[in-house]
């Protein structure tokens, strides 16, 4: 019997590698080919086949669909296998768990395996729903959805170690930060998991206008640093678990400066009145190191200007007569787009309230044919916090 059932299974396995040389050779062809390929185990018996393509992901707890080698079709449902696996990554095992007193059975995708195990469940109609073990994988608890009773849960599981205990209270109920969570606790790391956070800042902002030879009588106007104060809001979104999030830190300022120069003997005034809202969207990198965070963020901008008027006035005597000219063209355009370069830390990542400082530099450039060499740089400091 051992013998036969070995031949069954190298029988299979050599139909499983026909199968990818034929799909290597002929997969441009073939729809089936572009499936994921499934390992299905029941009782000591494996089989293997393809995946049927289309099926959505919550359907994957109640079902699985394949296609083997013989080209058969064939449905399984949780009591007909102990688990199923996809292109040799994601694992699905048959497990029981009570619901409204009866005992209800599911394929729960592992998300982790090591001193616990992680697992998930989507059913249709349904929020996510996340399950935690230890060696006996059928034993699964649900992690709580409520916040305060999800973190008093894991703190049970994971009291051991003090770090944990602190990713706890900043954790986030997702794969990647639970994952994240559970494998830290496995050699107890000195690891920051990032976390979605918002923040408001208030800061100094000292801008000047540069306009370039091209525009003949705006390059000899005396363009000086203007000091203003700003503020902003921000929010901070990390990419899954890297130290890699995406900043949108929105701020409106408000801008009056007056010019007086002299371009070919002939005296000229300047006037800029302006409202302008800004909007950086700035990848930063932040070292999760102590206490102290440093930062380094860089992106595009864009600005929307309003409320704006730039007079350029230029007089003109001729004898004994006086002439005035006007040129009303605005100068700064309404919409303008640019970089931003920053660099900074935060202090206590893990509290509920972080402070933050950071300096920067910024260019928008206008988008305007007539005034096309006429852009903006600022210097900004900020102070923050983010909670």
């Amino acid at each position: 019997m051992e013998k036969i059932r070995l031949f069954i299974i190298l029988r299979q396995i050599f139909a499983l590698s026909l199968l990818a040389c034929f799909c290597g050779i002929y997969g441009p062809t073939l729809t089936s080919c572009k499936a994921q390929r499934a390992f299905i185990q029941k009782d000591s018996l494996v089989e293997y086949g393809i995946k049927m393509p289309g099926a959505p992901r919550h359907s994957n707890s109640v079902r699985i669909e394949i296609k083997n080698q013989l080209g058969q079709k064939r449905t399984y449902s949780p009591n007909d296998l102990k688990a199923y696996r996809i292109d040799d990554k994601t694992l699905y095992i048959s497990a029981s768990i009570e619901e409204g007193g009866v005992q209800q059975r599911y394929f729960f995708e592992r998300l982790y395996a090591g001193q616990h195990y992680l697992f998930y469940l989507k059913l249709e109609g349904q929020k996510e729903r996340f399950f935690i073990t230890g060696s006996d994988t059928t034993n699964l608890q649900e992690i709580p959805q409520e916040k305060t009773a999800a973190k008093a849960f894991l703190s049970e599981w994971l009291g051991s170690c003090e770090r944990s205990l602190q990713q706890i209270s900043i954790v986030a109920f997702n794969h990647s930060q639970l994952r994240q969570l559970l494998e830290d606790y496995e050699s107890c790391a000195d690891r920051t998991i990032p976390r979605l956070r918002f923040g408001v800042n208030l800061g100094n902002n000292t801008s000047h206008i540069r306009a370039n030879s091209e525009e003949l009588v705006l390059s000899n106007a005396p363009f000086r640093w203007h000091s203003s104060l700003f503020a902003s809001i921000n929010l901070s979104i990390p990419l899954g678990t890297t130290n890699i999030s995406l900043q949108f830190a929105p701020d409106w300022r408000r801008v009056e400066e007056q010019f007086s120069f002299l371009y070919q003997q002939a005296p000229y005034d300047l006037i800029l009145k302006h409202q302008r809202f800004k909007v950086p969207v700035l990848a930063r990198y932040t070292w999760h190191k102590g206490k102290h965070h440093p930062f380094l963020e860089a992106g595009p901008t864009y600005s929307y200007v309003f409320d704006s008027r730039s007079d350029l006035f230029e007089y003109r005597t001729q004898g004994s007569d006086f002439q005035l000219f006007v040129d009303d063209n605005s100068l700064i355009q309404p919409h303008q787009v640019g970089y931003t370069l920053g660099l900074g830390f935060m202090l206590w990542y893990e509290r509920i309230i972080s402070p933050t400082i950071a300096i920067g530099f910024s260019e928008t450039y206008q988008l305007s044919a007539l005034y096309s060499d006429v852009r903006t740089q600022e210097a900004f400091f900020s102070l923050g916090i983010q909670f």
